[in-house]
């Protein structure tokens, strides 16, 4: 009744349950919050509205009758930016509200740069953040590669409206695939990532990728004309550094290998191994080329009919320090990608 005349627009709820629903429903800009409220009280509905990702960044301020010290401690240990105690006088509450509405206003900034216009999910940025945030985790990236060729042939608009349809699905779907919460963020290029704050062995999330599949499978393109292949590919990973890159690549090589599901980890652990051996070879060519211990070998070809050499194939050897031989499909491939397959030649 005090703020009725104010410019403010004002929903009231009558108990903690549904103060929790309509915070996350509505997402006002600011909530008032008292402690002695029927069913849920209103520490409780605070904490509640902490652990929720849509409402985990709304001001509240405490509002209440109770002046108890103890009280007004665990309302600030729970989550709340204020404790005014009733009676309040109206213009001080006035200049509370006014100043924790301007840090609503810079909130809602920052959940602009965080959310994906389309969907309405928090974004790579988001991502990022929160992963900075856990200790363990396990990463999901899914790609569906029909994205790209339905905005191809039918343009942006119809794009967007396919990955809104995506991720309401997706949401409906997640709190079924795991007892633990399960967070959804929407990238670029297409990619969903579902964030779960605990690490998994590698037979779990394999079995949570086989469900994710089955729930991108499930999904009913939302307009009857378009009809195309739901198949995603699914990279897991549980590394935090350049996540990002080594999940596209984990895509390209899941393509490559046919595979619809891969680890990032083993993929970026296996190349990470691949580009050491290249420049292991790569160094020992170049010492070898300097020291002039790379030699021709000319093998005859033989024809079998008359059982005699009809040419010869040049080759060549790599020679140790130590004068052991090495093959040349141990260091030719490489040399021929390279400014030294000249020299050798």
């Amino acid at each position: 009744a005090m703020l009725a005349e104010e410019p403010y627009h004002i929903i009231e709820a009558v108990n903690g349950v549904q103060a929790v629903e309509m915070a996350i429903s509505e997402k006002p800009d600011l909530i008032l919050m008292d402690i002695l409220m029927p069913e849920m009280d209103g520490l409780e509905a605070i904490c509640r509205l902490r652990e929720h990702p849509v409402a985990n960044r709304i001001p509240i301020i405490v509002l209440t009758a109770l002046s108890d010290k103890q009280e007004r401690l665990r309302a600030f240990e729970y989550g709340a930016v204020d404790f005014l105690t009733l009676p309040v006088d109206k213009s001080e509450l006035i200049t509370h509200l006014n100043a924790y509405l301007r840090y609503a206003a810079l909130n809602r900034k920052y959940e602009l740069a965080t959310v994906d216009c389309r969907s309405g999910l928090p974004n790579q940025a988001a991502l990022r953040e929160t992963i900075a945030e856990l200790s363990i985790f396990t990463a999901f990236l899914c790609k569906l590669e029909a994205l790209e060729r339905i905005q191809v042939l039918f343009g942006e608009s119809l794009r967007t409206d396919i990955e809104r349809a995506l991720a309401i699905h997706l949401q409906d779907s997640l709190s079924t695939l795991h007892p633990e919460p399960i967070q959804l963020f929407h990238l670029p290029h297409g990619v969903f990532a579902a964030l779960l704050p605990q690490t998994l062995l590698r037979e779990e999330a394999e079995r949570l990728c086989a469900q994710l599949h089955q729930t991108f499978a499930a999904f009913c393109f939302p307009h009857d004309e378009v009809r195309f292949d739901s198949t995603v590919d699914i990279a897991f990973t549980q590394r935090a550094a350049q996540l990002w890159d080594d999940c596209h690549t984990a895509f390209a090589q899941a393509k490559q290998r046919r595979q619809h599901i891969v680890s990032a980890d083993e993929i970026s652990d296996n190349l990470a191994q691949h580009v050491n051996q290249n420049r292991h070879w790569m160094h020992r060519t170049h010492l070898a080329i300097d020291a002039d211990r790379i030699e021709p070998f000319f093998q005859p070809i033989v024809d079998n009919r008359s059982q005699k050499v009809v040419r010869y194939e040049s080759l060549v050897r790599l020679i140790e320090e130590d004068g052991a031989v090495v093959a040349p499909r141990d260091f030719l491939p490489l040399a021929k990608q390279s400014c030294y397959y000249k020299d050798i030649s």
